[in-house]
């Protein structure tokens, strides 16, 4: 045994042999409370109760896999661990004491885990599979599906939501500013998220909104400061280049422009390439007035049509197939990766639920994502209704399935239940 998360879920979910339980110290034993799994610093888990020799115990719970990693972790010297009740390990392998000196009730669970619990949890975390429990998943009950599904987007969500205050913090707790970094950074689509949040940072909101109304100039700033007109191909580069002069001397931009060496064009198809989506980002952006408002109350007018430039170009000077906006697939992506993570944001910045309630709703009325991840849970006969059961699911892989983190699974707890 030399995973001590296991030990936590054994203890969790007491799937160990509990006839005749005592301690080490030969003290019967009888748990009446497991206690909450605790992430913050301190023992493992709070509030439990106990029996022991017929006695009444309420305080913490510590766990580890051999008895002296008590001392080794330094517990013996921390105050904060006075309270813990029982030491529950492996293996004992020398008695430990309190900070204030007094002996520590130690239960070893050696023996006492069924080999079944063990070999099963090292398939999963041996599994070449992307999901580990790909064999026996269809075996968990429709409950722990669910379960699973839901904490994987309150997860995901959450985690989102973090990211999203993190840009709040960088741009001096300007809300506008935020909505309109995080929806250029997801015009790059991955592919190009992150030149395009560098671009958002050289070019503020404040700035392009003062021209909103008048697309060329919006055009002019975007692709200027991306790095696009530095060798001007066609007369309309020309004209965005000579209004980007003039436009970087009035608002002094030009310290922090990108270059069109940081963008990615290879093996990205027309409609994808970064000058096709600026474009379309410009579109947007020129339609929509109180950027971060509009986003929070789902009224952003996203099928903004292009200049008649970009209709019929997909690069400066080489043309193509006709574009006017984001097709249907692209501007649910924009709606899933910006809206419902600014709902999520806001809910904890204001303590207001019903920004989660309507980041919840947003993503039941989008139709769910359809890429690997998502076939490969269609391929275990778990479907998606809408873009709230795709995130659960996109959340699920990468959070916990690509880590093989099945214990913190409410399908893996169950599946690993002996």
């Amino acid at each position: 045994m030399k995973n001590e998360d296991l030990l936590h879920y054994v203890w969790q979910y007491q799937h160990f042999d509990a006839t005749d339980l005592q301690t080490d110290e030969g003290r019967s034993l009888r748990v009446m409370k497991t206690g909450l799994l605790q992430t913050h610093a301190g023992p493992d888990f709070e509030n439990a109760r106990i029996l022991l020799d017929g006695m009444a115990w309420a305080g913490k719970i510590e766990i580890h896999i051999l008895a002296s990693d008590w001392e080794k972790h330094g517990h013996h010297r921390d105050p904060a661990y006075d309270a813990v009740i029982l030491h529950v390990v492996w293996k004992n392998d020398r008695p430990v004491y309190r900070h204030d000196g007094t002996p520590l009730p130690t239960l070893s669970l050696e023996g006492r885990i069924p080999s079944s619990l063990q070999e099963k949890y090292r398939d999963f975390q041996n599994s070449r599979k992307q999901i580990p429990c790909e064999s026996l998943f269809s075996g968990a009950s429709a409950l722990s599906k669910v379960s699973m599904m839901e904490k994987a987007l309150a997860h995901r969500l959450q985690k989102k939501a973090e990211e999203v205050l993190q840009m709040y913090a960088s741009a001096q707790n300007d809300l506008e500013e935020v909505a309109y970094q995080l929806l250029l950074k997801n015009f790059g689509f991955h592919l190009n998220a992150e030149p395009f949040l560098r671009l958002a940072r050289a070019l503020p909101h404040k700035i392009l909104a003062r021209y909103r109304g008048n697309l060329s100039r919006i055009e002019a700033l975007l692709f200027g400061v991306g790095g696009f007109l530095e060798e001007p191909e066609d007369e309309y580069a020309k004209a965005l280049s000579s209004e980007y002069r003039f436009l970087c001397r009035k608002h002094t931009l030009s310290g922090n422009a990108l270059r069109r060496a940081d963008w990615r064009f290879l093996r990205t198809r027309p409609h994808n390439f970064p000058t096709v989506r600026i474009a379309q980002a410009a579109a947007v952006l020129n339609q929509n007035d109180r950027f971060f408002d509009v986003c929070i109350e789902n009224q952003v007018k996203w099928e903004a049509t292009v200049s008649a430039y970009w209709q019929k170009h997909y690069d400066f000077g080489r043309g193509g197939p006709k574009f006017k906006g984001p097709g249907k697939a692209s501007l649910d992506n924009l709606r899933i990766n910006t809206l419902a993570p600014l709902l999520s944001a806001y809910h904890q910045l204001t303590g207001d639920g019903r920004y989660f309630s309507r980041a919840v709703e947003l993503l039941e009325s989008i139709p769910p994502e359809d890429n690997y991840i998502i076939r490969l849970w269609n391929g275990l006969e778990l479907k998606c209704r809408s873009a709230l059961d795709s995130q659960g699911l996109i959340g699920q892989y990468h959070e916990f399935c690509t880590g093989k983190n099945c214990l913190k699974c409410p399908v893996g707890a169950e599946l690993l239940r002996p």
